[in-house]
């Protein structure tokens, strides 16, 4: 199954990917287990050609960016997590289409900004009975915003954890999470559930990481991991960078332009050896307005992933901070669409106003309680 998810990548459809699991009214009592895929499917609503009185488990991942979220349908409806704000319009174009007006559960896996920050924006438009959370409020920012947009909206809340079971329709879902005091990210603590439907299995692992797949791997056992469908974690990258965050603390500079022209900037060092190193085409990709990633290569130990941040002191200064992280093939196929996507944003934004991006404006305008780019 791995291999049949990396062959599609990590966002498998360019519009929609469906998986309906056909158990038939004899289930778990020899019937045949069939298992359907439908890429890029035109129509989402339509008929399917299933007997009235067939017993279906439907999961359709929403084409949204940079994000997560999951519709499951089996007798209820059910959420997993709902994506930023900004990508939750694409999750509502998808419920229009499919006659959605109304979900009764949202289950969030682990409370960052690409996970629950949608949530507020869809119970704009649909009704939502219940939102299940596994985290705190007190844990981000974005987890004590949804729970304050819940009960503006009448939403009950409810807490979920390690070890227990979900129900959706005859689907059970298990939970289990990692809370020994060495997983300190939050990506390696989130909610990892598998669905049982008949005799078909789904694991969702959410943003699991390396150190978190070894850890549940020890806590669970291998043989209880094994499913028919892996959703693959969102941000799969090693954990190699956590030993020498490199020049951490950063430097502060007038500007922008300042920040990135800057030897700083251009010439980062090798997290294992400390060498200079060069970057990728010259440049970094601005994921976000504070944001920016490139990829640059070490002569002895190869590509390195960098993530820097840009955030406004008190004073008006920039300050940028710099990690450094050994490259895997996903981080170097992510950092290539990214770039991609970057220079046909911002030329359609010069043609639409006749300027280039505003790049000290839009930090001025940065959410200063966005996720940290490290998670």
């Amino acid at each position: 199954m791995m291999a049949w998810w990396k062959r599609f990548g990590r966002r498998a459809a360019t519009l929609l990917l469906t998986l309906l699991m056909l158990l038939g009214t004899a289930a778990g009592e020899g019937a045949d287990k069939t298992v359907i895929n439908r890429i890029n499917a035109p129509d989402v609503s339509a008929d399917f050609a299933f007997a009235a009185d067939a017993d279906l488990l439907e999961i359709i991942f929403p084409q949204i960016l940079d994000c997560d979220a999951a519709f499951l349908r089996c007798g209820e409806t059910m959420l997993i997590d709902c994506a930023t704000s900004g990508q939750a319009r694409r999750i509502l174009n998808m419920f229009k289409q499919l006659g959605i007006t109304h979900v009764d559960k949202i289950v969030n896996t682990h409370p960052h900004a690409d996970h629950i920050g949608g949530f507020a924006e869809l119970i704009k438009e649909i009704t939502v009975d219940e939102l299940w959370l596994c985290f705190p409020a007190e844990e981000t920012v974005h987890c004590a915003n949804a729970i304050k947009a819940a009960e503006r909206a009448g939403v009950a809340v409810r807490m979920f954890g390690d070890g227990d079971t979900l129900t959706l329709g005859r689907a059970t879902m298990q939970v289990w999470m990692l809370d020994k005091p060495e997983y300190t990210r939050l990506n390696d603590r989130s909610a990892q559930i598998m669905l049982t439907f008949g005799q078909r299995k789904i694991l969702f692992s959410a943003d699991l990481e390396q150190k978190g797949q070894n850890g549940l791997i020890e806590k669970v056992g291998a043989e209880m991991l094994k499913a028919d469908v892996l959703k693959y974690p969102q941000k799969p990258r090693p954990l190699i960078h956590t030993d020498k965050r490199e020049r951490a603390g950063g430097e502060t500079f007038g500007t922008v332009n300042e920040a990135f022209a800057s030897d700083f900037a251009r010439v980062p060092r090798c997290p294992v050896c400390g060498k200079k190193m060069k970057l990728e085409d010259g440049a970094y990709v601005r994921q976000a307005a504070d944001k920016y990633i490139s990829i640059a290569k070490c002569p002895q130990h190869g590509n390195m992933l960098i993530r820097v941040r840009l955030r406004l002191e008190s004073d008006g200064q920039k300050r940028l901070t710099m990690t450094a992280a050994k490259a895997s093939p996903s981080n170097l196929a992510y950092v290539h669409t990214k770039r991609l996507q970057m220079t046909q944003r911002d030329a359609a934004y010069e043609e639409k106003y006749g300027k280039p991006v505003d790049l000290e404006a839009e930090l001025e305008k940065a959410d200063r309680t966005s996720m940290p780019f490290e998670e």
